[in-house]
């Protein structure tokens, strides 16, 4: 018979109970350390979100109040600071807000708009409503059906984080509107919503649509692919309605 040598004993020795209460021990104290930072992420999230549609309400608010049509804009940036994620994002990714309002009322544009032709809304002729919106550690992007479940997914062209949207139909240059409206701009608004005096939401130039939507992300996830914490906010074109739909 052979004899296990006491090298060979001791590299086949199970785990004793000491040890394994140890571990459990650790991994419990880092589930507990990483439960107020999650804990924290859902409520930014959560204001992020109320932001957002407060933000929009009060835009299409205004339009109607004041029978004026407003423009809000969206534009990104990209985080230098904080760990790289793919894609180039960072969790430092930032998304802001603006709203702007025709002077006299009108569209400010005609039927024929065509940036190409060098028809450009006059800057001179536009107002800022409020202060810029900030929306901190979060991007947008296109919500797929199969991490938020809603009655109606608009076509590519009418969501916000869509390269798409940010493009007349048949037009290849954007429409864009610049912050701050005189001087050296900061952000170029290229993804604009515009609310008529009657509430409806379209694109500039285009017709009422069913839906227009905003997909927003929390960059604090380890990866680009949409987390728990995320958000399909529709804005029903003709009533203007706003709904939120998340995971």
């Amino acid at each position: 018979m052979n004899r296990m040598i006491p090298s060979e004993a001791r590299r086949l020795r199970a785990f004793t109970l000491i040890e394994v209460l140890a571990v459990i021990v650790i991994m419990t104290i880092s589930a507990a350390l990483a439960l107020p930072a999650l804990m924290k992420d859902n409520r930014d999230f959560s204001k992020t979100i109320y932001d957002v549609t407060g933000f929009i309400d009060m835009a299409r608010s205004y339009a109607i109040t004041n029978n004026t049509y407003v423009w809000v804009g969206f534009a990104e940036q990209k985080g230098l600071v904080g760990i790289s994620l793919p894609g180039g994002w960072s969790r430092d990714n930032e998304v802001v807000m603006a709203a702007f309002a025709s002077r006299d009322g009108t569209r400010l544009y005609a039927d024929s708009y065509s940036m190409a032709s060098g028809q450009q809304i006059d800057p001179a002729m536009l107002y800022q409503l409020g202060n810029l919106l900030r929306l901190k550690r979060c991007r947008l992007d296109t919500i797929d059906a199969s991490l938020i479940k809603r009655p109606l997914i608009p076509e590519s062209k009418f969501q916000i984080a869509s390269r798409d949207f940010e493009y007349a139909d048949d037009q290849k240059t954007p429409v864009s509107i610049n912050y701050p409206l005189t001087g050296k701009s900061t952000y170029q608004f290229q993804k604009i919503i515009q609310f008529s005096p009657l509430g409806d939401a379209t694109k500039i130039n285009d017709v009422p649509r069913r839906a227009i939507e905003v997909g927003l992300c929390a960059t604090g996830g380890p990866a680009k692919t949409p987390n728990r914490n995320a958000v399909a906010v529709q804005i029903v074109g003709i009533a203007g309605q706003i709904k939120t739909y998340r995971p």
